[in-house]
């Protein structure tokens, strides 16, 4: 859009999708703001020759060219590197894979067998041929290879420099691969219009056919897509399930443990349990509901009271009567500190942890390293002191 109506009639209009976009980015994940900022520069590229023709004058037609936009990005890339934080060095450098393997994942877009996934390839390939012929829509392509370019050098490379730019993905190739996905449906489905285009003009009733034709080529793609995107299953196979505590949200035993106590936990009850403890997988192993979804489930006032004090519910009618709204009957203790969760998430659940060493929670069922608890009735609990928050742990 931008790149059509650049400057001209639709200003007003493209100023606003804009305003939205940005305020969509401005309330999602680090790494979807990367990826979106990635897809943005190759569209204002695009836009590059409207806005200057639209602008005209010396100044614009000296300094609203390429070069000079590709020299303001670099700046800007290299101003950011002061606000990394220094853990954004270390994370996930671990990983690194040898350039055939890095290749041949991206270009396996999409799970499935070799037809079906070859298929894909083959219109993603057709699409972006056809897109790179179109200065407006070539920006589709770019972003396309820009993605596959980040993802290579994240994956086989994962040098120091290469995380000052990767660092908002938090250096994980999988959210980088997860990305590429974007433009690469595009691609597959302006490829999917150029064959039924080729062959409906072969045909006597061309619209007809080519309508057809582009109908039976979107239920291929929604066939191959349904067998998934490789990089979906993968994150939760081996990133996510690692043997180390320092680069894995759950361990494999830890998985398997909460498979087991799951069948503790009857329907209707909620279990507080540390994420950073592999507790936010409770629900993705058995279906239980928890208190705290992910790592990064808003602290709303009960969650917050109840990370910092559950252990106090027996003592303080605040604890207490969040518990009950929350309908947190049960809470899960043991397993390790994940990530980066030892060094700044700690006081955050020091409620939750503390349980483990109240005689009060006793212990409905245990398995590998974990203890599910009974959270004890707090009918009676006496006057609050007055403080509630955070407690050391023994």
């Amino acid at each position: 859009m931008l790149a059509e109506r650049a400057f001209a009639s639709g200003r007003v209009r493209a100023v606003g999708y804009a305003a939205l976009g940005l305020l969509v980015l401005l309330g999602t994940q680090p790494n979807a703001v990367a990826s979106g900022v990635v897809i943005g520069l190759t569209v204002v590229a695009a836009a590059l020759p409207q806005w200057r023709h639209a602008l005209g004058g010396r100044w614009g037609a000296r300094f609203v060219r390429l070069p000079w936009f590709l020299l303001m990005v670099a700046a800007a890339v290299m101003a950011s590197t002061r606000f990394i934080p220094t853990k954004m060095y270390v994370i996930n450098s671990h990983v690194r894979a040898t350039w055939a393997l890095a290749g041949s994942q991206a270009a396996t877009l999409f799970d499935g067998s070799w037809l079906e996934s070859g298929s894909v390839v083959v219109l993603v390939l057709v699409g972006a041929v056809w897109l790179a012929r179109d200065r407006n829509r070539r920006w589709l392509v770019v972003s396309l290879a820009l993605f596959i370019a980040i993802f290579l050098l994240l994956y086989a490379v994962n040098g120091p420099v290469v995380r000052q730019l990767t660092w908002l993905w938090w250096n994980d190739h999988y959210r980088v691969r997860a990305a590429l996905v974007l433009p690469a449906v595009l691609c597959a489905t302006a490829g999917a219009v150029v064959i039924g285009g080729w062959v409906a003009r072969r045909r006597p009733d061309p619209p007809r056919v080519r309508q057809g034709l582009i109908a039976l080529a979107a239920v291929a793609v929604v066939a191959a897509l349904g067998c998934g995107i490789p990089v979906h299953r993968e994150v939760v196979e081996a990133t996510y399930g690692e043997d180390s505590a320092d680069y894995s949200w759950v361990l494999p035993r830890e998985y398997a443990a909460l498979s087991q106590l799951a069948a503790f936990v009857p329907s209707g009850s909620v279990v507080a349990a540390n994420p950073y403890r592999g507790g936010m997988f409770f629900y993705v192993a058995g279906g239980t509901e928890v208190l705290y979804p992910t790592e990064n489930s808003p602290q709303l006032p009960d969650r917050r009271l109840l990370g910092t004090s559950l252990q106090a519910v027996t003592s303080m009618p605040d604890v207490c009567a969040a518990s009950r709204r929350q309908r947190v009957d049960y809470v899960l203790t043991g397993g390790d500190m994940h990530i980066w969760g030892v060094l700044d998430h700690t006081p955050e659940y020091s409620g939750v942890d503390s349980a483990a060493y109240d005689p009060d929670f006793k212990v409905v069922a245990e398995a590998g390293p974990y203890a599910l608890r009974r959270v004890p009735d707090c009918s009676t609990a006496a006057p609050g002191s007055g403080f509630i928050g955070p407690v050391t742990i023994p």
